[in-house]
């Protein structure tokens, strides 16, 4: 029990940070890491400024993170419940997941005044052989 935020402060961008086994922490990354890496956590949240490589969730439930600067990649893998907040300038950021399901990408809207956009990432495929092509195409199922 206890205080469950954890501040993590001077940093610099060729360290790394690990968060293995957290359960109902928020986390709070002051400045630009090279990688985080959040293995095995529960109900926690991470905030943080800049990553120069990514930002990795593995064997994770409820995980919420934000980033309030840039980074290129967000993978999560084998997780369940994950929201990624992405500030305007990590837009750019590719997002990749396997193994997961319940995973929400948040952004900012056109215009500052307006909620933030929530969107899912699809958990479901369907993937069929092009004749014309000769090669298998996959592409997220759309329920009409």
């Amino acid at each position: 029990m206890g205080n469950k935020t954890i501040e993590i402060q001077d940093t610099n961008a060729k360290q790394t940070v690990y968060l293995f086994a957290c359960h109902g922490a928020l986390v709070h990354v002051g400045s630009k890491v090279n990688h985080i890496t959040i293995d095995k956590c529960e109900r926690c949240a991470v905030v943080f400024d800049s990553v120069v490589s990514a930002c990795e969730v593995i064997n994770s439930r409820s995980i919420e993170v934000q980033c309030t600067g840039k980074v290129p990649t967000v993978t999560v893998d084998s997780t369940t419940g994950c929201q990624i907040f992405l500030s305007r300038d990590a837009l750019g950021a590719e997002v990749l997941t396997a193994k997961c399901s319940e995973v929400n990408i948040v952004i900012p809207s056109e215009r500052e005044e307006e909620d933030m956009l929530e969107q899912p990432i699809p958990e479901q495929f369907v993937t069929k052989y092009c004749t014309e092509t000769k090669k298998w195409r996959t592409v997220p199922v759309t329920h009409a």
